[in-house]
């Protein structure tokens, strides 16, 4: 694990993930010093970022980057460990580079509607909905082979096809 840190304005802010994490944390520091030219960071801020919610918390005179603990549960609990947050981030980075495609954030704890077993399958494809809502992200998760039918009809705006 490392401890990236940087000062931003008169705080120092730590970022704390894996050594093969840096570059992100680093991207991740520049991110946050762009917030901190307009407003403070202060204790209890949140900062989305991508698909997750960071929060700053103040512990012993440095302000520390946590995010939701996916490893267990994300809604209560949290981490200072942003290693899975930041690789998240990475692979969607990665993806959307490839495609050479504009992302829509959706957020983790966004709804997403998936055909019976297609999370076990080994190719699927992912389409999304032209109207997302709050709290639905708008995507449906289906099998390649459209074995399965999802068991509602939405319109469906196709982004990619790809297997997994």
């Amino acid at each position: 694990m490392i401890r990236t840190t940087r000062m931003i304005g008169n705080q120092t802010i730590v970022v704390t993930c894996e050594d093969f994490l840096e570059p992100q944390a680093e991207w991740l520091l520049d991110l946050i010093e762009g917030i901190g030219h307009t407003r403070s960071i202060h204790d209890g801020m949140k900062i989305q970022v991508g698909w997750t919610i960071l929060s700053a918390v103040e512990q012993n005179g440095v302000m520390k980057l946590v995010a939701p603990n996916y490893e267990t549960n994300p809604f209560t609990e949290a981490t200072d460990d942003l290693t899975v947050s930041l690789s998240v981030q990475l692979a969607q980075n990665h993806v959307l580079t490839k495609l050479n495609v504009e992302g829509e954030t959706s957020l983790f704890q966004d709804k997403i509607i998936a055909a019976k077993g297609a999370i076990d399958l080994e190719r699927v494809y992912l389409e999304r909905s032209t109207h997302q809502t709050e709290g639905d992200s708008g995507w449906y998760l289906g099998p390649v082979d459209n074995s399965t039918i999802p068991t509602r009809t939405l319109n469906w705006r196709p982004i990619t096809s790809t297997s997994c």
